[in-house]
């Protein structure tokens, strides 16, 4: 059983952080007050456009929903493979001498596996 002041400092500190966090959760952050106009075109691309003044430069940035949280159940594992094919090439694409890469690549999967059955 903890010490009365170990007891005492871990329930201090957790109404603390706690109090913190609620404070920080009720301040408007800073990007919550600008005029940012959320567009959807017919075919569903979303456009959120914040104008600004300035220079005459259009900055912007393209995100695509297709990541492992994406999947639905039943059909997973396609990000993976995607991952493999464009970070490690096939026998075919991206590889200099596919014949010396592939038991490198064998023992990279085999790493992550090992690491991914210790985090279970």
């Amino acid at each position: 059983m903890p010490a009365r002041g170990t007891l005492r400092r871990a329930i201090l500190f957790s109404a603390l952080f706690l109090g913190s966090a609620a404070a920080l959760g009720a301040q408007e952050t800073p990007g919550e007050g600008l005029p940012v106009q959320d567009l959807t075109l017919e075919n569903g691309l979303r456009l959120l456009i914040l104008p600004k003044t300035g220079a005459p430069t259009v900055s912007f940035v393209v995100q695509y929903p297709i990541g492992s949280v994406n999947e639905r159940s039943g059909v997973t594992g396609i990000a993976h493979l995607l991952e493999h094919l464009f970070f490690k090439g096939t026998t075919s694409i991206g590889a200099r001498d596919y014949g010396r890469e592939a038991p490198l690549l064998e023992e990279m999967d085999l790493l992550n596996d090992t690491v991914l059955m210790v985090r279970e």
